[in-house]
């Protein structure tokens, strides 16, 4: 699996379990997570004080859903890939255009490629 040595990341996902697989994930590419965020304030909230390399969004958090906080990632230029069971409804939303959009349960392969796509992209 591609490693991706001296790399950050939040997690934004409100399912401690998924969280957890998640972070493992990231942990195993090589990637140190910096902060997990059930919700949208707290996400929010870490857009503005964390500098990540990468956010991991999942769509609906609770009664939320990570709009705001993707659209705030867009303005500050900031990377980032969204893991949900909604991703047929967000194709096509302006949020998440050239984004990519992973289905839970994620793949680690695939969000290792999603992830050096959007790092790319922000290099």
């Amino acid at each position: 699996m591609t490693q991706f040595k001296d790399k950050t990341a939040v997690i934004v996902e409100d399912d401690p379990f998924i969280a957890a697989d998640l972070e493992g994930i990231l942990q195993d590419l090589g990637i140190e997570v910096l902060a997990i965020c059930p919700t949208v304030n707290e996400a929010m909230e870490a857009v503005r004080k964390i500098d990540a390399d990468i956010f991991t969004l999942d769509y609906e958090l609770g009664s939320e859903t990570s709009d705001p906080v993707a659209k705030k990632l867009r303005t500050e230029s900031k990377s980032f890939v969204v893991i949900s069971g909604k991703v047929e409804q967000l194709a096509g939303q302006s949020n998440f255009s050239d984004t990519p959009l992973l289905s839970k349960p994620v793949d680690p392969s695939a969000l290792a490629t999603a992830i050096e796509k959007v790092v790319e992209q922000h290099a």
